[in-house]
């Protein structure tokens, strides 16, 4: 099922060939400099091939990626083993039932995907997020998953001077 009437189903940007295996090989990589250059070498070759969305799986949680005007995206489609491992650590060590977790600047919602998979259905978990097109992509990300993410848009603040008073 499509999460929003005029996005394709989730699995229909899958890697294939090639690509899946370069983005293999990258997610293998090991968590040392070393293994950061090489999944790094893997990202650019799979990048210099397409220009479209990635569905892939992150946490176990299925998610859609866009890492041609993202850089958290792009970071995390290709080397979720490099994505913020002590924030993560600890988070897992805090979490409990009925945990309530509020992200705000949630970008494309890696640390809302993060504790939903690993707090149970029962956590409340608010994801905020100002920019247009990310809070687009944060609203789809939960659907894809089957999680319950509350996602929200806040207007930046208006531009230009500011009143006085």
């Amino acid at each position: 099922m499509s999460p929003h009437p005029s996005e394709p189903p989730w699995g229909t940007y899958a890697p294939k060939g090639i690509n899946a295996g370069l983005i293999n090989l990258a997610r293998a990589m090991p968590p040392n400099s070393i293994g950061r250059l090489m999944a790094g070498f893997f990202r650019k070759l799979v990048l210099l091939a397409g220009r479209g969305p990635l569905d892939l799986k992150v946490f176990d949680a299925p998610a859609r990626f866009h890492p041609y005007d993202n850089l958290t995206e792009k970071r995390v489609a290709f080397m979720p083993q490099f994505f913020d491992p002590e924030e993560r650590t600890a988070l897992l060590a805090i979490l409990h039932k009925g945990f309530i977790f509020i992200d705000i600047g949630a970008n494309a919602g890696f640390y809302s995907l993060f504790v939903a998979q690993n707090a149970g259905k029962s956590a409340k978990i608010i994801a905020v997020e100002p920019q247009a097109e990310m809070a687009r992509r944060l609203r789809l990300m939960p659907r894809q998953a089957d999680l319950q993410i509350f996602c929200m848009r806040i207007p930046p603040w208006p531009q230009g001077p500011a009143k006085r008073y």
